[in-house]
């Protein structure tokens, strides 16, 4: 398809855009008439991201932009171990521009990724701990050190130091009915990139503190951590850890259990396809 300097949408909309309209019964040259107009564009992006079905809009409100997400870990930057900081200047060159509409099940969230994945997933906890508190578990703290990230986990941001605006759904994976287990959605997942369970922590952490707060497993699902797997020795199962808000004065609490354990309280973010 041609390419079209000026556009006045970012490159990942656009894309979003063509496979909208492609879903929607336009042809290849019809689609690209469309986008050669960028204001009609743009409208025609808007109002179809307007009809996207909310499931969950009484929790908007605690849902924070780019430019609140990036003030935020600027300030909690300040307040980490120093093994876990960053160089304040170079908040200065991340892109806070978009016109996304935040949802539980489709949120952009920032991500500070240093360049290693253990290293990556302490500085989450550390966040959780500076935003609402923490307590980890003897369980947790014994499966730490052996935590792996599973086939189906994505894994780019963890490869590179840098600053990542992702879009997650921090409700998938959720079963309140029936319940699932972490093996089933490691078999659902099977062949993809997706599963983020633990940077649901992440993006809690910058979004209104209040609605970490709501999380008690049948307004808002605790989160299992899908991306991460502790592998079984000899027959056991595989384990695999979950954080939840517990309301009282502890905050986060952080667990792991085995894989095939089945309930209906827990979502495993992944990101939004």
């Amino acid at each position: 398809m041609s390419k079209f300097p000026y556009y006045e949408i970012s490159a990942g909309q656009l894309i979003e855009f063509q496979r909208i309209l492609a879903e929607a019964g336009f042809t290849p040259r019809e689609v690209e008439s469309i986008i050669k107009e960028p204001k009609l564009a743009k409208k025609m992006l808007q109002s179809i991201r307007a009809t996207k079905p909310n499931n969950f809009p009484q929790f908007d409100q605690f849902l924070k932009d780019r430019s609140y997400q990036l003030a935020e870990r600027r300030r909690l930057n300040r307040e980490l171990p120093k093994s876990l900081r960053v160089s304040d200047s170079l908040f200065n060159n991340v892109d806070t521009t978009s016109d996304h509409y935040q949802m539980m099940e489709d949120c952009e969230i920032l991500l500070v990724g240093l360049g290693d994945f253990k290293k990556t997933q302490k500085s989450i906890r550390e966040l959780t701990k500076l935003t609402h508190g923490i307590w980890l578990s003897s369980q947790f703290q014994e499966d730490e050190n052996k935590f792996c990230l599973h086939e189906t986990a994505a894994d780019y941001f963890y490869a590179k130091p840098d600053f990542y605006w992702l879009r997650i759904n921090f409700m998938a994976n959720w079963e309140p009915k029936d319940g699932r287990s972490v093996d089933q959605i490691w078999l659902k997942s099977a062949g993809t990139k997706l599963n983020v369970g633990s940077l649901g922590d992440a993006g809690f952490a910058l979004q209104d503190s209040e609605l970490r707060k709501k999380q008690n497993g049948e307004d808002i699902p605790y989160f299992d951590h899908a991306d991460i797997e502790v592998k079984a020795s000899g027959d056991g199962h595989s384990r695999s850890p979950y954080s939840r808000w517990y309301s009282d004065d502890r905050g986060v609490d952080f667990y792991s259990h085995d894989s095939d354990f089945v309930y209906g309280f827990y979502s495993a973010p992944a990101l939004v396809e």
